[in-house]
């Protein structure tokens, strides 16, 4: 699991440190998302934006239920480029399935070396700790609107994603179904390219697969709308260790990724293995990213 994830964890973050001071006795929790994208949709047209290597640092103040925002080299559409602001003491709060929300309304921003600040008519921001393989992967998302002309979504552009896996063979009767959550799926967002690089690890959508198989599926296009990721492709070909899978040919494959819920996705697979096609099968992915394997 460690050599699975330690890669890929190396790209979401992350520094995290928590202290109590002596001096005021809070307790005070810091965490840092160096490499994040916003998707900027211009409200009056419609028109979407993405940048990347935009900064954050959290600081949640659990004594006092408030949080503080650092946001560095946020960009936007009309060529405004704000080095640092800060947004503070907005409320934090908790959503039953272990959500830390922080929320505010009409935040104005600390800041210095800028003539007019933004206004962030709304903003929200959803953290779920994870752990892992041994490693913090937290997942993360925010909304927020700026001087009532631009929404903007920001998240990782890895992804991690946990949850079931079911398939059933296609024409049975009755049905012969497979399902198993111990198939994890990563993601990793080109937003200069707007293509998508899909790794399953410990992939399995039958019981006679091998187990272990760590399929890639490179190159799939994707559209982004608001906090939502969407593809659509009629066919691609898996790898195993850069080697295309002939014998694992995947179509009609679309899916959808909420960066603030998790991911759902469909596919079909018509495996062939020693020689001897096992028929057609239908796939269905259903990962949340509150999902704990094997506690249902």
């Amino acid at each position: 699991m460690n050599k699975i994830f330690g890669a890929f964890c190396a790209l979401l973050v992350l520094v995290v440190a928590s202290c109590d001071p002596s001096s005021s006795g809070e307790t005070i929790q810091a965490q840092t998302f160096p490499s994040c994208f916003v998707n900027v949709t211009d409200i009056a047209d419609g028109t979407n934006t993405v940048y990347t290597q935009v900064g954050y640092k959290l600081t949640l103040n659990y004594t006092n239920n408030t949080a503080d925002l650092l946001v560095s080299n946020l960009r936007l559409p009309d060529e405004t480029a704000y080095p640092a602001m800060t947004l503070k003491n907005m409320p934090i709060s908790y959503d039953k399935e272990g959500w830390i929300i922080v929320k505010g309304t009409a935040v104005s921003p600390e800041m210095t070396g800028v003539g007019n600040k933004p206004l962030f008519d709304s903003f929200e921001l959803r953290l779920l700790g994870r752990i892992a393989g041994g490693s913090y992967v937290p997942a993360l998302v925010m909304q927020y609107t700026i001087d009532g002309r631009y929404s903007v979504a920001s998240s990782f552009a890895g992804q991690l994603l946990l949850g079931k896996t079911k398939s059933v063979l296609v024409g049975s009767d009755p049905a012969q179904t497979f399902e198993t959550d111990e198939s994890s799926y990563e993601l990793l967002f080109d937003f200069t390219k707007k293509t998508l690089k899909m790794t399953i690890n410990n992939a399995k959508f039958l019981d006679k697969m091998p187990n272990g198989m760590n399929i890639v599926l490179k190159d799939i296009p994707f559209t982004m709308s608001g906090a939502t990721a969407h593809w659509n492709v009629d066919a691609i070909k898996p790898y195993l260790a850069d080697v295309p899978q002939e014998n694992f040919p995947i179509t009609d494959m679309f899916g959808n990724l909420n960066f603030g819920s998790g991911m759902t996705m469909r596919f079909t697979c018509k495996p062939v293995i020693k020689e001897q096609p096992l028929g057609e099968f239908d796939v269905d992915v259903d990962c949340k990213f509150n999902y704990i394997p094997g506690a249902e």
